[in-house]
């Protein structure tokens, strides 16, 4: 029994930093793209980035504008039916049967990202959290604008 052990313990240490650098891939993707917007003018990102759903734009207190994104799935309400043929009674008799479905979908937030530009419209800082930011992030990418 201790062989095994020893090859588990062994086993999930090898596989350990995979798992450790598929997070760290997925953040740092997601950095490159943000810190690609530090230096230019907020109406770029409103351009490019998607403003038609999941998007907030807020005033803060200290003279700062935060344009938030939020990635994910919206809910939604799935209803239905699926049909079935089978052998029914009596010689060559056939039986359908039907299922209904109707069940709520509860929305999924993937990435949430949050810029923020100053006074003069520049923007000068970022924050980011999520599981899969990079695929949402690189979708709509860097400045086109150098």
């Amino acid at each position: 029994m201790r062989v095994s052990h020893v090859v588990l313990a062994g086993w999930l240490v090898a596989i350990l930093p995979f798992g450790a650098s598929a997070g760290w891939a997925d953040t740092q993707g997601a950095s490159k793209v943000a810190d690609a917007w530090i230096g230019h003018d907020a109406s770029e990102l409103l351009m490019q980035w998607p403003v038609d759903r999941g998007f907030t734009q807020t005033e803060l207190q200290d003279g700062k504008t935060a344009y938030e994104y939020t990635f994910g799935a919206e809910a939604y309400h799935a209803t239905g039916s699926t049909s079935s043929l089978g052998p029914g009674p009596g010689p060559g008799g056939v039986l359908q049967t039907t299922s209904y479905y109707d069940y709520w979908v509860p929305a999924v937030t993937y990435c949430v990202v949050v810029f923020f530009a100053n006074k003069d419209g520049i923007i000068d800082d970022y924050k980011f959290n999520g599981e899969k930011c990079r695929p949402y992030m690189g979708g709509w990418g860097k400045p086109k604008n150098k």
